[in-house]
C-alpha cells in the first residue's frame, strides 16, 4: 500500500516520515497552484443556498410561463426538478440561461449570502 499524498509517508517502506501539512497549508498550496480552493460542506444547503433556489426558481416559473404564452416554448416543464428544468428550457430557449447571470438578474439573495455571511466574509 502506497500513499501517494504530500505530506504522507508511504506505507512499507523505511524513509522517515514526512511532516503532515495542516489543512490550512494545504489550501494555500491549492489556491496557489490551482488559482482556486474548494471549501467542501462551508455552506449550508438550505439555510444559504435555499434562498437563492427558491428566488431562481421563482424566476424561472414566471419567465417559462410567458415564453409558453409567447409561443418560445412548448411547456413551463413545471414537473421537473430545478436542474432538470433548467436544461429542458434551455434545450428550447438557450436565452433563458443568459438572463440568470448576475449582470442580468441580481438576486437579493445572492447579495445577501455575499454580504452578510460571516463563513463567505472570514
Amino acid at each position: 500500500l502506497h500513499v501517494q499524498q504530500k505530506g504522507l509517508m508511504n506505507v512499507g517502506r523505511s524513509k522517515p516520515e514526512e511532516k503532515a501539512e495542516s489543512p490550512a497549508q494545504l489550501r494555500r498550496e491549492s489556491f496557489q497552484r490551482d488559482g482556486f480552493v474548494i471549501l467542501r460542506a462551508l455552506l449550508s444547503d438550505e439555510q444559504d443556498l435555499g434562498p437563492i433556489r427558491k428566488e431562481y426558481t421563482d424566476y424561472i416559473s414566471s419567465r417559462t410561463k410567458t415564453l409558453v404564452e409567447e409561443g418560445k416554448l412548448s411547456t413551463d416543464y413545471i414537473e421537473r426538478a430545478f436542474d432538470e428544468r433548467l436544461a429542458c428550457v434551455c434545450r428550447e430557449w438557450n436565452e433563458i440561461y443568459m438572463e440568470l447571470g448576475l449582470h442580468e438578474l441580481y438576486p437579493k439573495s445572492v447579495f445577501n449570502l455575499m454580504t452578510s455571511n460571516h463563513k463567505i466574509l472570514s
